[in-house]
C-alpha cells in the first residue's frame, strides 16, 4: 500500500504540470517508470479484486445454505421470510460484517444440525 500513496503523490504531482506553461518540467523518463510501476500495482490489485470476489462469493453462498438449512427445519413461515430477507442483504455487507454474519448463521447451524459435527462413529460399531 506504500508504493500506491507514492504513486498517488506522484501523479497528483503530474498533474499540476499538464499545462502549457509547466510541460518543459516534465521528466518523460521519471513518468515512464511510474506509469511501469502502476501497470504493475493495477494488476496485482486486480488479482486481488477477482480472488476478494471468489471468496465472497463462496462465504454468501454457504451462509445462503445454512440459512436455508435451519429455516426448512424450522417450518416457522417468518423463519422463512427472515431467511430470504437475510440472503437478499448477504451481497451489501461489508466484509466484516458479512464475516460477523458467517459466525453467527454457522452458529445457529450447529445447533439445528449438532449431529453433523460430532465423532463419526458413534454407535460403537465397527463400519
Amino acid at each position: 500500500m506504500e508504493n500506491i500513496k507514492k504513486e498517488i503523490a506522484y501523479f497528483e504531482g503530474v498533474v499540476g504540470l499538464l499545462d502549457e506553461s509547466s510541460m518543459a518540467r516534465l521528466d518523460f523518463d521519471e513518468l515512464r517508470a511510474h506509469l511501469a510501476s502502476t501497470c504493475t500495482t493495477l494488476a496485482s490489485i486486480r488479482d486481488l479484486t477477482d480472488g476478494h470476489a471468489l471468496l465472497r462469493q463462496d462465504i454468501e453462498q454457504r451462509i445462503g445454505g445454512m440459512i436455508k438449512a435451519v429455516a426448512a427445519v424450522d417450518r416457522r413461515r417468518e423463519q422463512w421470510e427472515e431467511a430470504a430477507a437475510l440472503v437478499e442483504q448477504l451481497p451489501d455487507l461489508t466484509p466484516a460484517r458479512l464475516l460477523e454474519t458467517h459466525r453467527r448463521v454457522a452458529a445457529r447451524f450447529r445447533d439445528h444440525f449438532p449431529g453433523s459435527f460430532g465423532p463419526k462413529n458413534v454407535s460403537g460399531r465397527k463400519t
